[in-house]
């Protein structure tokens, strides 16, 4: 745990840190400018300090409020080591530990406001060498039974699934392993599978890495969430998990109104899909190791979350 700095920093104390990191002079300074910090940044100034309050924990010793910048800069621009390192005026080694230790804190933060579950066999283990401490999750998703504004708490489907694609290097160059093959971008990838409270627009429940060529959608959910939902709770979700008795698509029609309401549950789902994706390590090629992968998801999905409940919530829908 940092020794030097309060668990509660403030979202000025952050505009300082920017401005000092990226030597901006005293007249074209950041601050007040929540526009060109969430450029950098992908959060706004309140939301790093809630963030910073959320991942202080699990935060190595002598972790400091700039790391955390390091941090989140790193997945939203994405760019090489060299650039990073310049702009932010380090060198490699220094960056590359701070940055990379405080995205590893904010996932394991993230089960304190998204709810996860990982799934995986000995096959996979191996590919994505992980370790035991990839298995400190808490499965807590009882945010989808909140009843919202539009809320009816006997509705059968209490959320939305889907699953978004990452994109990655091929694993397997000669020949090329079309179990990694996304047919999205026709090139390798991983898969997650993200679902929402349809009433309160929060992530709910997140599952993954797969490897896109060989667990389609309708597979991941009947080897996770299907297991850990309500007897007679049905999700909703696209055409690509039909065959399902526990999902609902819009291939189940009743009537014209609740087809429309279904697909402004699915639409609001996928901006919040893209909302995840709007830091570039998710939608770029990921150059780094695998296994860090999963921190930079869940990271993401925690900055998003952060967001939704500081200022810019998911908008509602009546389903």
């Amino acid at each position: 745990m940092p020794p030097c700095y309060s668990a509660n920093l403030t979202a000025a104390g952050f505009l300082v840190e920017a401005n000092d990191m990226l030597m901006f002079p005293p007249n074209r300074s950041m601050a007040g400018d929540e526009r060109g910090h969430r450029a950098l940044f992908g959060v706004t100034p309140e939301a790093t300090a809630d963030i910073w309050k959320l991942c202080y924990p699990y935060l190595e010793r002598g972790t400091r409020p700039v790391h955390l910048l390091w941090a989140l800069l790193t997945m939203k621009v994405y760019s090489t080591e060299d650039v990073m390192c310049r702009m932010v005026h380090a060198d490699r080694k220094t960056f590359r530990k701070w940055a990379w230790s405080t995205i590893h804190a904010m996932r394991l933060a993230c089960p304190r406001i998204v709810s996860f579950a990982f799934f995986s066999c000995l096959s996979y283990l191996s590919i994505f060498q992980l370790t035991s401490s990839s298995f400190r999750v808490q499965i807590r998703f009882n945010d989808r039974l909140f009843t919202g504004v539009f809320g009816n708490g006997d509705r059968t489907c209490k959320m939305t699934i889907d699953g978004t694609d990452c994109p990655v290097y091929e694993v397997d160059q000669f020949p090329i392993n079309r179990r990694w093959y996304s047919h999205k971008f026709h090139s390798a990838g991983v898969r997650y599978e993200v679902g929402v409270c349809i009433q309160t627009g929060r992530i709910c429940w997140i599952n993954g890495p797969f490897m896109c060529g060989e667990w389609p959608d309708i597979n991941i959910f009947r080897v996770g969430l299907k297991h850990r939902l309500l007897p007679g709770e049905m999700v909703v979700a696209d055409k690509g998990y039909r065959g399902d008795s526990r999902t609902r698509t819009p291939a189940h029609r009743v009537s014209e109104t609740d087809t429309r309401a279904m697909k402004g549950a699915l639409t609001r789902h996928e901006t919040i899909n893209k909302r995840i994706k709007q830091f570039s390590c998710l939608t770029q090629k990921f150059r780094h190791p695998l296994r860090k992968h999963k921190d930079c998801f869940m990271a993401a999905a925690l900055a998003t979350q952060v967001m939704f409940d500081r200022e810019h919530p998911a908008y509602r829908v009546a389903y």
